[in-house]
């Protein structure tokens, strides 16, 4: 992996903070958040991720989201703003591999930085593996 850092989204941040007992890969996701704890792994994110998660930990545990979303704030992840070269790039991982702006931002901040995009999330990665810096939750291990 170039530069060492990772991009996750949140189908790997939710692991975190929502962990379920039949959820899969949940050991690979709390290697990739112990590496970033202890300092082996910079974790960048775009800046919506926060949207992201707060809309979803509301949903499925409202009485626990405000502490929840402040643990994940408190972590420091580097952020990267949206900026016209990066809403670029994402709008052409959109068009051409017909994924969603949101998770093609993710992907975008990775192209971008030369970093590697980690997603536990299958369906994007079928789409857009021809893009490259991707890599699923369950290999991540070996390229990083």
């Amino acid at each position: 992996m170039k530069g060492n850092y990772a991009v996750v989204d949140a189908s790997i941040i939710l692991k975190w903070v929502l962990p379920y007992e039949t959820e899969e890969l949940m050991a690979e996701a709390y290697e990739l958040r112990d590496r970033y704890g202890n300092g082996q792994l910079e974790i960048r994110l775009p800046t919506l991720w926060a949207y992201e998660i707060g809309n979803t930990v509301n949903r499925l545990d409202s009485r626990h989201a405000g502490d929840l979303l402040d643990d994940l704030i408190s972590c420091g992840f580097r952020e990267r703003s949206i900026d016209r070269h990066l809403a670029a790039l994402a709008s052409k991982l959109c068009q051409k591999y017909k994924v969603t702006f949101y998770d093609a931002c993710y992907h975008a901040v990775a192209l971008e930085d030369g970093g590697v995009f980690v997603t536990a999330d299958n369906q994007y990665i079928s789409k857009a593996r021809q893009a490259g810096g991707i890599v699923s939750l369950r290999d991540f291990a070996d390229s990083i």
